[in-house]
């Protein structure tokens, strides 16, 4: 089994626990699973996947050392009693997220950087007329009323400057040179 295939089994063996959990209106810590050789869960999980119990065993280790599952009860097998943890459930709530993401519109060449928090209107993406320079406008005129020595704001506005001169974060934005000038004299 190559790693893919083991990321894959590992993340339905996650949903599968959590949709257990969910499905029986219990929280983690109460729910138990058994997959020891002959137990219920390891069966039904089985069947499911198509997987004998030594194809199970990897995925299982796998999700023990990860942190994913955990083993709550001494004495009822290495594989029995197991408990998804936090980490687990976060895991499968994520790919069961992933699954019914919308899906790329056709012809998009757009790039997801990551999160953006704003708390104040504001628009990004292909053929804007609204523009990110007004937030990096906000952030200078903010370093000019801080309460902070001279020096103290020189080096956050060289470093922002720094920051937006960069070729590939000025292409990314798309900036125009006037957010770089309001940065007066730094750097």
């Amino acid at each position: 089994m190559d790693k893919q295939q083991k990321e894959a089994l590992m993340d339905e063996l996650l949903v599968f626990m959590n949709e257990e959990i969910e499905s029986s209106g219990n929280i983690i810590n109460v729910v138990r699973f058994d997959f020891n050789d002959q137990g219920e869960d390891a069966i039904n999980y089985m069947n499911k996947a198509g997987l004998s119990y030594e194809q199970l065993l990897p995925v299982l280790n796998t999700c023990f050392s990860r942190k994913y599952i955990t083993q709550k009860v001494i004495g009822a097998g290495k594989y029995g009693a197991a408990q998804l943890t936090e980490e687990g459930q976060g895991r499968a709530i994520s790919v069961e997220a992933a699954k019914h993401a919308l899906p790329k519109q056709q012809g998009s060449n757009g790039v997801v950087i990551g999160e953006l928090h704003a708390y104040a209107p504001a628009q990004i993406g292909n053929n804007n007329t609204q523009n990110i320079e007004n937030v990096f406008t906000t952030i200078i005129e903010k370093i000019d009323q801080a309460d902070a020595s001279d020096a103290e704001k020189q080096e956050a506005k060289s470093r922002l400057r720094a920051f937006l001169e960069h070729p590939l974060t000025n292409t990314a934005l798309g900036l125009s040179p006037a957010v770089i000038q309001a940065l007066g004299g730094a750097g």
